[in-house]
């Protein structure tokens, strides 16, 4: 089976930070890195064109926070990894259906963990839709409505 490349878009407003996370990020080797943002209103535009799979996503930036971000534009079509130095965010995290939450620092094995098991979810969802199309495909070849 082809390596599936796994496309990640951060949103962080510290340069240092940003800095680490790409360090750690492009070391994985199905790891694409298509973007960056240090606000709302650049994530709100290029999140949409880009489509990345995962968002690594600071909570609190200097226009607002990123839950308004993921209310507007919506969370369908990728996971969402929370990064932020707050815990009090983890339950609406969880409610918005986010990936994961880590609290900064960042530790570079939990990070690389996390990514790790969403590679593996998303190869097991792109799986299950490879088969379902299947069988589609013999039951129509049958002549049975699906």
């Amino acid at each position: 089976m082809e390596t599936m490349r796994m496309k990640i878009y951060i949103l962080e407003d510290e340069v240092r930070i940003l800095q680490h996370l790409l360090q750690v990020v492009q070391e994985i080797p199905y790891v694409q890195v298509v973007g960056h943002a240090a606000d709302i209103a650049t994530a709100a535009t290029e999140i949409p064109a880009l489509r990345p799979d995962i968002i690594l996503a600071d909570i609190r930036l200097k226009d607002g926070d990123s839950f308004r971000l993921f209310h507007e534009i919506g969370n369908d079509g990728f996971q969402v990894i929370f990064l932020t130095a707050y815990d009090q965010y983890a339950i609406q995290a969880l409610n918005m259906g986010a990936f994961g939450y880590l609290l900064k620092p960042i530790d570079e094995q939990a990070l690389a963990e996390m990514l790790d098991r969403c590679y593996h979810h998303r190869q097991q969802e792109q799986f299950d839709r490879q088969q379902l199309e299947i069988a589609r495909q013999h039951y129509a070849a049958q002549g049975v409505g699906a």
